[in-house]
C-alpha cells in the first residue's frame, strides 16, 4: 500500500503535494504484519487491538496510519507489528525516521537554527514547531549514540588496521557547569566517547577510561594535558600505556609558574596609571586631525621605526603626528601572537611601547617652537612622563623581562609556540624529530642547573618541572604491528591541540546554530553524545555505522526503541546540575529564601510565646 501511495504522489509531480491533494481529508492507510502464522510455533495469529495515529514522513507527507497488532495464541512471543510501518516511523512516534534524520543533519551538520529547520521542512510539506524540532534533534542523538555503541566491535577492527588507536583526552566546561570529557582517536580523528562529569575527579576519569577499554581495547598511547585527575586515572587504569604530555600545555603551565606572580603585581601597578583611559580621551580630542589626515597617518604608522624616532616624515602635519602616536599607543594594547598568557604579555609590550612613544614625543616637542603644537604635545607627553617616572614599575618590568627571556628560550628549545610565529592556538610545533628538541631542552636545563644557587625560586621550580615530566615529554616513537602484519612507526602529535580545536569548533558551530554563546546553561542542556555528529563526516565510520543498511534512517529503524528511550533518560539526567556548596551558602544568606522565611516565622512564634508567658 505504501509503495502504491508513493508512486501516486510521485506521479502528481511537484505541482501537487500530498498536503494540497488532501487538504481536508488525510489519506488513510492500513498496516498489519504480512505473516499469518507465528514464526516460533507456526500457530495462528490473533488480533489483539488496533489503533490510529497521524504519521508524517518526507516522501509520503502526512497520513493516518491504522495499525493492527496481533499475537500468537499458543506461545508468548510478544505482539507482531507491521514491519512496513516500523520502517517508516518509530513505535509510538508521529514523525518518520527521514524527518528525524533531516532534523539531525540540519541542526548538527549544516548548523541551522531551529527556525531555519522549520522553514526547510515547511518547503517539503512537513508542518512542525520549533520545540518539536529540538525534541527530534535529541532523538537523533539518542539513535546515533545507540548505533555508535553497537558499532564498537567493527570500530575495533578499523583501529586494528592502523595497529591500534592513540587516545587524546581532554574536557571542557563553562563557569558553574558540568565538564564534558571526550576522547578522540588521533589516527582516524573519530570521537570515541563522551561523558558529563560534575567534577573531574580521578575516579570519574577512571570510569571513563574503563568504558573506552571495554569498547575498543587498550590504546597504543594517550596524549593529555597536565590535569592531575587524568594523569592519576591513567596510572591506575592504563599503567603500561605510554603517556605523551602536550608540549603546549607544559609550556603554558611552566610559564605561569615562572611569571604569573610578578606579572600580576606589574599589571596592578600599571593599571593604577589609567593610561588606556587617558589615551582614549586624547583620541577623541585628536579625532578631527585623524579624519583630515587619515591617509597620511596610516602611511606614517606603517613606516614608523621605534629604534630611530628622530627620523620622522616631514610631510606629515604636526597634529597628525601626535594623532598617529595616540593611535599607535592604543594599537599596542593588542600586540601578541594570539596564544594568551604567558606567551602573550600584552601589558608588558604595551608598557615598553609607551616608553618608546614618550621618547618620540619628546623629540617632537623639541622640534617645534609653535605654542599651539607644544600645547598639543604636552597633553600626550604628560601621562607618558608619569609612566616613565615610576621607578617601581620599571623595576618590576626588568624582573619580568629576565624571566620572560628564559621562558622564550624554553619555547625556542621545544620548537613550539615560538615568539613571533603568529600561528595562534593552531600551532602544532615545528615538524622536527624529538631527539634535537630533547637535546636543546637538556642544554638549557643544564645551563640553569649550573647557576642553581643564585637562581630565583620560580626558576628552580621550572627545573623541577622539567625533571618531573621529562620521560612523558620526550618519549620514543611507537612501533606497532597492524592487523595485516605490517610494521609501522608512529610518532604521536606533540600537542593535544586536536582536542582544543575540537571543542573550539563545536562551540563555534553551537553559536551559529543557536545565535548565542556556548554558555554553561547550553552545555548542561546538551546531550553528552552530541559531539558524535562530527564522526558522520568520516566515510569509513559511516560505512561501519550503516552495516548492510543503505541510509542512516534505515539503520535507525532497526534499533530497539527501548534502548533509545533509556539513552535519552540517562543523557538528560546527566544534564541536571546541583548548586555547588559555596553557591548554596550564598543562596541561603539571602533573606528571600524559604529557609529564611521559615526561620523568621519561628522566631516570631517564639517571641509571641514568651510575651504570653510573661504577661500576668
Amino acid at each position: 500500500m505504501v509503495a502504491v501511495w508513493k508512486r501516486y504522489v510521485d506521479q502528481c509531480g511537484q505541482a501537487f503535494s500530498s498536503t494540497a491533494l488532501f487538504a481536508q481529508h488525510q489519506p488513510f492507510i492500513h498496516f498489519r504484519d504480512a505473516a499469518d502464522r507465528c514464526p516460533n510455533c507456526g500457530g495462528r495469529l490473533y488480533v489483539v487491538n488496533s489503533h490510529k495515529r497521524e504519521v508524517v514522513t518526507l516522501h509520503l507527507g502526512a497520513f493516518l496510519a491504522h495499525e493492527t497488532l496481533r499475537r500468537c495464541g499458543h506461545c508468548d512471543v510478544g505482539r507482531f507489528r507491521s514491519s512496513e510501518l516500523a520502517q517508516l516511523v518509530p513505535e509510538g512516534g508521529n514523525f518518520g525516521y527521514d524527518v528525524i534524520g533531516f532534523v539531525g543533519r540540519s541542526l548538527f551538520v549544516e548548523h541551522r537554527t531551529a527556525l531555519e529547520t522549520v522553514t526547510a521542512l515547511a518547503n517539503q510539506n512537513v508542518t512542525i514547531s520549533e520545540s518539536a524540532v529540538r525534541e527530534l534533534a535529541a532523538r537523533f542523538i539518542a539513535y546515533l549514540s545507540v548505533a555508535h555503541l553497537e558499532a564498537g566491535p567493527a570500530l575495533r577492527k578499523l583501529f586494528a588496521l592502523n595497529g591500534g588507536y592513540i587516545l587524546h583526552l581532554d574536557s571542557t566546561s563553562r563557569r558553574h557547569s558540568r565538564k564534558l570529557l571526550s576522547g578522540i582517536d588521533e589516527l582516524t580523528g573519530l570521537v570515541l566517547l563522551n561523558v558529563k562529569l560534575c567534577t573531574e575527579t580521578a575516579n570519574d576519569v577512571a570510569d571513563f577510561l574503563r568504558e573506552i577499554v571495554d569498547r575498543y581495547g587498550p590504546p597504543l598511547a594517550v596524549a593529555c594535558d597536565m590535569a592531575m585527575a587524568i594523569r592519576s586515572a591513567l596510572r591506575d587504569i592504563l599503567p603500561n600505556v605510554p603517556v605523551y604530555i602536550c608540549h603546549f600545555h607544559f609550556l603554558r603551565d611552566a610559564g605561569k609558574d615562572l611569571i604569573n606572580d610578578d606579572y600580576r603585581k606589574f599589571v596592578a601597578r600599571f593599571d593604577s596609571h589609567q593610561i588606556s583611559k587617558k589615551l582614549r580621551r586624547l583620541e577623541q580630542q585628536f579625532s578631527p586631525y585623524l579624519k583630515s589626515h587619515a591617509e597620511t597617518i596610516e602611511t606614517f604608522l606603517n613606516a614608523i621605526d621605534a629604534s630611530s624616532s628622530e627620523q620622522i616624515n616631514k610631510d606629515v602635519p604636526y597634529e597628525g603626528l601626535l594623532a598617529g602616536m595616540v593611535c599607535s599607543g592604543l594599537e599596542a594594547q593588542r600586540q601578541g601572537d594570539g596564544l594568551g598568557f604567558p606567551f602573550d604579555r600584552c601589558t608588558l609590550n604595551f608598557y615598553n611601547h609607551l616608553l618608546v612613544l614618550g621618547k618620540t614625543v619628546k623629540v617632537l616637542f623639541k622640534q617645534t617652537s609653535c605654542p599651539k603644537n607644544q600645547k598639543l604635545a604636552q597633553k600626550l607627553l604628560k601621562p607618558l612622563l608619569a609612566l616613565q617616572a615610576d621607578k617601581k614599575l620599571a623595576g618590576l618590568a626588568r624582573d619580568i623581562s629576565d624571566k620572560t627571556k628564559l621562558f622564550d628560550d624554553l619555547r625556542c628549545a621545544l620548537r613550539i609556540a615560538e615568539p613571533g610565529a603568529n600561528a595562534g592556538l593552531h600551532d602544532q610545533g615545528s615538524p622536527i624529530d624529538i631527539p634535537p628538541v630533547k637535546h636543546a631542552v637538556k642544554a638549557l636545563r643544564d645551563q640553569l642547573d649550573a647557576d642553581k644557587e643564585t637562581l630565583p625560586r620560580e626558576v628552580i621550580k621550572l627545573i623541577e618541572q622539567i625533571d618531573r615530566h621529562w620521560d612523558d615529554l620526550f618519549r620514543e616513537p611507537l612501533q606497532v604491528i597492524t592487523s595485516d602484519g605490517t610494521s609501522l612507526t608512529i610518532l604521536p602529535q606533540r600537542t593535544n591541540n586536536i582536542m582544543e580545536h575540537f571543542f573550539r569548533d563545536y562551540g563555534r558551530n553551537e553559536r551559529r546554530r543557536t545565535g548565542i554563546d556556548f554558555s554553561a546553561r547550553r552545555l548542561n542542556a546538551m546531550l553528552p553524545d552530541t559531539p558524535l555528529m562530527c564522526n558522520l563526516k568520516n566515510t569509513a565510520y559511516l560505512k561501519i555505522l550503516l552495516g548492510d543498511c543503505t541510509t542512516l534512517e534505515q539503520r535507525f529503524s532497526r534499533i530497539d526503541i527501548s534502548l533509545v528511550r533509556d539513552s535519552l533518560v540517562a543523557a538528560r539526567s546527566a544534564g541536571k546540575v546541583f548548586l555547588k556548596p559555596r553557591k548554596v551558602r550564598k543562596l541561603l544568606r539571602r533573606i528571600s529564601t524559604p529557609y529564611h522565611f521559615a526561620i523568621e516565622g519561628l522566631k516570631q512564634a517564639i517571641k509571641r510565646l514568651e510575651n504570653q508567658t510573661t504577661c500576668p
